[in-house]
Parts: structure tokens; C-alpha cells; sequence
């Protein structure tokens, strides 16, 4: 039945755990299938309009996650990768959106001129800066300094629910090994690793520490 495209068939009859995963979840076995003239040998006119509906299904799922982003960040996303990606996302679905133009005008703010000419700078280090200040100055001992200056200087006085309030945010973070992943605590199981479509990315789907 599958003709010359069973030569990635292995010889006990299984497909290769190092190819069957890409041939499913990319377009590369449709694409087989169709160049072989295996198509409709394989897929029925049942399989190709639910194949179709699936594909639609995914399409308006993934534009929806896509302006999720795009109005949580403004337009600017939460990495250059990712900048672009919805960017030809929301051209794909209309160049000539207001959603295009507002992304367009945040391109520049992703790039900067160093010394070696113009550069693109990835995430942005604007945590990394505020936590090191803030160490800095509790080792220092500013901090106590601070709360002895007048409120006209160095404004209010921090309610103490606020500090409860950022312990309970940063808790909430932490998973249930006792580690902090990059994002969000691990809620997936290990064994959905085995859906990665890639074969140069590990350990991407689920949360580590």
C-alpha cells in the first residue's frame, strides 16, 4: 500500500524512532506521499478533508495564542524570534492590518548600534538588572540607610503586605521538586518530550530547572 514511500521502513516493520516523528508532525510524509504518488493510495477523500479541517482548526488556534501576545506585549513580543514569527503571522492573515502597521513600528526597538556596527538584541536584561541593584544594595546596607532618610527624599514606606504579596508571587513559581524553572512551574508530564517535532532541540516542551 504505501509503495516507494515505505523505504524509511525499517526491516522488522516499524519506522525508525530517528525519522517517524518528523514525518508525522511536519508536512515531509504528506509531501512523500504526493511526490511517490502514494497520496490517494494512503489518504482517502475522508482522510484529506479531515486533514483539511484539522489544518484550519490549528491555523485559528494559533493566531488566536498570536494576538494573545501581540496585545499582552504591545507588539513587541517576548523575544526578537518570536517578534518576527508574529509578525508574518499577522501579514499572512492581512498586510494591510492595523495589527501589521503596530508591529512594524516596534521592529526598532530591537535593535542597537554597537561598535561593530547594528545590531538585533534578543531578551532584554532589564530583571537581570533590577535584581543585581537590588542585591547591591542590600549588602550594602543602603537599604537601612534609606529607611532612616524623610519620605520627601526617598518616598513612602513599603506596606508589609506588599512584601508578603511578593514572597507568595515568587512560591507560586517554584515547582514541586523545590527548583524554579524559566517560565512557569512543570505541570506537563515527562513523556510528552516524545512529541518534539525537532531532532536538534531536547528538553523543550515541558518545564525544567
Amino acid at each position: 500500500m504505501w509503495g516507494d514511500s515505505s523505504g524509511s521502513e525499517g526491516s522488522d516493520g516499524h519506522w525508525p524512532a530517528e525519522s517517524a516523528g518528523p514525518l508525522f508532525f511536519l508536512q515531509p510524509l504528506v509531501m512523500a506521499l504526493y511526490i511517490t504518488g502514494s497520496l490517494d493510495v494512503v489518504l482517502g477523500a475522508e482522510h484529506k478533508k479531515e486533514i483539511v479541517r484539522y489544518l484550519q482548526k490549528a491555523l485559528q488556534i494559533a493566531i488566536e495564542h498570536v494576538r494573545y501576545e501581540d496585545e499582552n506585549s504591545r507588539y513587541l513580543c517576548i523575544g526578537s524570534v518570536e517578534k518576527v514569527l508574529c509578525l508574518l503571522a499577522r501579514w499572512v492573515e492581512d498586510p494591510n492590518s492595523e495589527a501589521y502597521k503596530l508591529h512594524l513600528a516596534r521592529i526598532p526597538d530591537y535593535f542597537w548600534l554597537a561598535e561593530d556596527g547594528l545590531k538585533i538584541q534578543s531578551f532584554g536584561s532589564q530583571m537581570w538588572d533590577a535584581a543585581f541593584a537590588i542585591q547591591a544594595i542590600l549588602s550594602c546596607d543602603a537599604a537601612l540607610l534609606l529607611s532612616e532618610m524623610p519620605t520627601d527624599l526617598v518616598g513612602d514606606q513599603m506596606e508589609t503586605q506588599r512584601f508578603f504579596d511578593a514572597v507568595n508571587v515568587i512560591l507560586s513559581l517554584q515547582s514541586s521538586n523545590g527548583g524554579f524553572p524559566a517560565w512557569e512551574p512543570q505541570r506537563a508530564y515527562r513523556w510528552l518530550e516524545k512529541f518534539n517535532p525537532t531532532e536538534f532541540f531536547e528538553d523543550t516542551l515541558i518545564e525544567t530547572e
